[in-house]
């Protein structure tokens, strides 16, 4: 029996199992590229959004520290910074010594105080005029923690 051309053009018309692997093997490279570039774009857009709202925080506590007077800016004698700090993150946050500690909304807080003079060997001789103040936020984004540090200095009003 003598196959033709036209008897041969007719049996060539399914899919063989090499063209059904080619474009399977196509498809699950483009499917994985897609994905990879969605969840990259997820995180671009998660840790923007992370890095406004940690910048906000940031600025709301250096807003209602300079509000208060130049000796309650402290953690050692009053709890006027603590309760305020407490009322604005709407949480109950710890002190340790100079430090404040609290966790907002995935976000850690972190507000420590430190009197510019405790800088130098000789405390003694120095007066306290001013105060650091430095707010580290850190949260978490994918694998990695992201921290962001801001320092404010604040003075004394000297009368």
């Amino acid at each position: 029996m003598i196959i033709t051309l036209k008897d041969k053009i007719k049996q060539d018309k399914a899919f063989t199992g090499i063209d059904l692997s080619i474009s399977i093997v196509i498809l699950v490279i483009a499917v994985s590229v897609i994905a990879s570039m969605s969840y990259n774009l997820y995180l671009s857009g998660s840790g923007i959004k992370r890095n406004v709202i940690a910048t906000n925080y940031q600025i709301e506590i250096q807003e209602m520290i300079q509000t208060l007077e130049y000796s309650e800016v402290t953690f050692n004698d009053s709890n006027t910074l603590k309760s305020k700090l407490d009322t604005m993150l709407n949480t109950e946050g710890t002190v340790n010594e100079n430090s404040y500690t609290a966790r907002v909304d995935n976000f850690d807080i972190t507000v420590q105080i430190e009197n510019y003079k405790d800088r130098f060997e000789k405390k003694e001789n120095k007066e306290d005029y001013i105060k650091i103040i430095t707010v580290k936020i850190s949260y978490n984004l994918g694998k990695t923690n992201n921290v962001q540090t801001l320092e404010i200095k604040t003075l004394k009003t000297i009368k």
